[in-house]
């Protein structure tokens, strides 16, 4: 069995309020990630009909549509069962409306995951429009019930679990969820989930991607899993809130690949994970292991793919041993010339006060010589260096 897992961050042209076209752009990205062998595809939080619908929200005609548009997804699925697609959805379950993420494959939905913590200060009024995974009584609901034609009941709730494949276990978080002391996701890796895809609609603000990255590879290594962050394109930026389609693929506190152009839509970003690594360092953590019996509680487990499909073709490997893969940042000093960096660790060893000059700088050539080093010379700053030097 290949440990490595196959996972996409699609994020669609949304169209605000057209659930039937948004849905037929999900089925073109399923199609997509089916094609380039991916296991997982996350979409963006409520992308079956756009975040900033609003007082929408409330018309049983957009929610009739969204569930039209949910069965179109589930019928394209059924043609690509290697593949497990997550959709933001609205849905009313019991009389209430909730945000909730579709678990999708092999033509059935395996699960409504309810977000949880709704934002309801500064620009937000989550709250005006759906009710908190607190709220729900149920543990299921019937399709029929959703307005889904089949029959059969579907799994509802926060702290659900889905298998996919033979070694993939995933959680499911909502946007704000990431932003909280206590995240789903913590809950959930310590539950066995050692995959958390995170449905966003992050608005942009200064300084607001350093935050949500850094908040994404904490809660990746934390809780030692991949984490696939994936948020609402431009499209989205009919208000007066501006959405930039954020997505980052992180894997033990480690970035893997995130997108470089913003504001950004009509994209699929596309990595290899090793669910391998993530499950040694887990047996290693005696901390995990603690905490996990303390606090995991396993609820359900939906199976999804048979088999995972990725072989590691598209995971970054480091090309040198023992070397740190910010070369620059942790191995150099950018500021100081060739010289001193080839002999910072000499300096010590030295028995006088002052330093000679000429034998160091003399080294440092033969060195450049020998290992064929592009620079003007030897006092050159290192930051100079182009990066195939470093």
């Amino acid at each position: 069995m290949l440990d490595y897992i196959r996972v996409a961050t699609a994020v669609p042209p949304v169209v605000v309020g057209d659930a039937v076209k948004n849905a037929a752009d999900i089925c073109n990205f399923i199609r997509t990630a089916d094609a380039e062998g991916c296991d997982v595809v996350v979409f963006p939080e409520l992308a079956l009909t756009g975040y900033t619908c609003a007082d929408l929200f409330f018309q049983h005609t957009l929610l009739r549509e969204s569930m039209k548009g949910l069965e179109a997804i589930m019928a394209c699925s059924k043609n690509h069962p290697g593949v497990t697609s997550v959709v933001g959805t609205p849905a009313v379950i019991e009389g209430q409306m909730y945000n909730c993420a579709a678990v999708i494959s092999s033509g059935e939905l395996k699960g409504l995951v309810t977000k949880t913590h709704l934002p309801n200060y500064g620009e937000f009024s989550e709250r005006r429009w759906f009710s908190s995974s607190e709220d729900l009584l149920a543990t299921s609901v019937t399709l029929r019930d959703l307005g889904i034609a089949g029959q059969g009941t579907v799994p509802v709730g926060r702290d659900l679990l889905f298998k996919v494949g033979d070694g993939c276990v995933l959680g499911v978080e909502i946007c704000e969820d990431l932003l909280t002391p206590i995240a789903p996701s913590a809950m959930l890796s310590l539950s066995g989930a050692n995959v958390i895809v995170n449905l966003s609609a992050s608005n942009e603000l200064v300084g607001k991607d350093t935050a949500i990255k850094n908040l994404v590879l904490r809660q990746s290594g934390a809780c030692t899993c991949v984490y696939a962050y994936c948020s609402a394109g431009y499209t989205e930026s009919t208000s007066d809130l501006v959405f930039s389609g954020r997505s980052i693929i992180a894997e033990n506190g480690r970035m893997l690949q995130e997108n470089t152009r913003m504001p950004d839509a009509g994209y699929m970003l596309v990595q290899d994970c090793d669910l391998g690594r993530g499950r040694n360092d887990r047996i290693k953590s005696t901390s995990f292991r603690a905490a996990s019996a303390r606090f995991g509680n396993p609820e359900l487990y939906a199976e999804s793919a048979e088999h995972l499909r990725a072989d590691g073709t598209l995971y970054p490997l480091r090309k040198l041993s023992f070397v740190p893969e910010d070369r620059l940042g942790m191995g150099l000093v950018g500021n100081m010339d060739i010289t001193d960096n080839m002999m910072l660790r000499s300096y010590r060893k030295g028995k006088s006060l002052f330093l000679e000059r000429k034998a160091p700088k003399n080294l440092a050539q033969k060195i450049i010589e020998d290992l064929e080093v592009v620079t003007p010379g030897t006092s050159s700053p290192v930051r100079r260096l182009s990066g195939g030097n470093v």
